[in-house]
């Protein structure tokens, strides 16, 4: 049989072995936790890197879009002057052409009267 003092021992040396395991069971729970948010914190930061790099490219894109846009304006404003002076052009080129026609009738007229003056009587 143990003594009283030898049996408050063994209590006294289980008591602090099952605070030690404790301990080392929360210490061992802390630095897998602290492990898992260090591997959060670099998924986090790689992400990060990827969205700025991405805003980086849309930022760049937007810009050749704008600049190909303000073109397509010029363009289309170089158009529709080229346009208005074809129809002005072609508006002078049909008052041209019955100008000529309308000459050209004259002149027809007189030909013909003055053949048929030419032409002695029967």
């Amino acid at each position: 049989m143990m003594n009283k003092s030898a049996l408050a021992k063994d209590i006294t040396t289980t008591n602090e072995n099952k605070e030690n395991e404790e301990e080392r069971h929360d210490s061992e729970t802390e630095s897998t936790v602290l492990d898992i948010l260090k591997q959060v914190k670099s998924s986090l930061d790689t992400l990060q890197a990827r969205d700025e790099e991405r805003a980086s490219e849309l930022r760049s894109i937007r810009r050749i879009v704008d600049e190909r846009g303000k073109e397509v304006d010029l363009l289309r404003g170089m158009f529709a002057g080229i346009r208005v002076e074809m129809e002005g052009l072609l508006n002078r080129l049909v008052r041209m052409k019955l100008t000529l026609e309308t000459y050209l009738l004259k002149g027809a007229t007189t030909a013909v009267t003055a053949l048929l003056l030419e032409i002695p009587a029967r």
